[in-house]
């Protein structure tokens, strides 16, 4: 969850864009989460940032259930049981999803269908997390030999391989929530002029969404 939490400070950036537009008809939201039986989840949308219930329907004893949302534009929404079992889905009104998980993981869901974007999003936290649990590993190991010159380019390389991945996630991701995403791992001070591109070319396709509102 702080992955996402992350790309609150570009985010606000896009608040002059213009206000969402009116809801459309609903679609179908399906769920099946494993261990969540006879819970209750809600779908959420962000207002000003913040997240307002939208549906909500109690799963079956299988973890499984349905819920009824309207059409809206392409922004972050969210699964939510609690606060800490809930799944971040990058929806456009086009979208019909499906959304498997494990209640105990539901941030990185099992399978996504349905939702490009929302997979798409999902793989990049997928691959970024990895990287980044290789470099804290990889620091863990070495606490107590950070003069090795060796430890120290070893550990040059991955924060190379991680900064490479994130610059490559926003070029080849334009306007998306995988954009936003991975700009809000970057470091804007050393980054504005990046964090001002990515910020202009969402504002097309996310500036009008609950989300980065402020």
């Amino acid at each position: 969850m702080k992955q996402f939490l992350s790309v609150l400070s570009l985010a606000a950036i896009l608040a002059s864009c213009t206000g969402m537009g009116g809801a459309k008809s609903g679609r179908a939201i399906n769920v099946a989460i494993s261990g969540a039986g006879g819970k209750t989840i809600y779908f959420d949308k962000f207002v000003n940032g913040k997240p307002v219930h939208i549906d909500s329907t109690v799963l079956d004893g299988d973890g499984e259930g349905t819920l009824h949302v309207p059409r809206l534009p392409l922004d972050y929404y969210r699964l939510m049981i609690s606060e800490g079992e809930q799944t971040i889905l990058a929806l456009d009104s086009t979208d019909e999803v499906t959304v498997e998980a494990k209640a105990d993981s539901m941030f990185l869901p099992t399978r996504i269908s349905g939702s490009p974007k929302s997979e798409a999003l999902i793989s990049f936290y997928r691959a970024a997390g990895g990287m980044e649990r290789e470099m804290n590993d990889f620091m863990q190991q070495n606490a107590h030999g950070s003069d090795d010159p060796s430890a120290m380019m070893r550990m040059n390389q991955l924060r190379d391989a991680y900064t490479n991945f994130l610059h490559k996630a926003i070029a080849e991701n334009p306007g998306t929530p995988v954009s936003l995403a991975a700009c809000g791992k970057v470091n804007m001070e050393q980054e504005l002029d990046l964090f001002a591109k990515v910020a202009a070319d969402l504002k097309p396709t996310m500036g009008g969404g609950g989300f980065s509102k402020s």
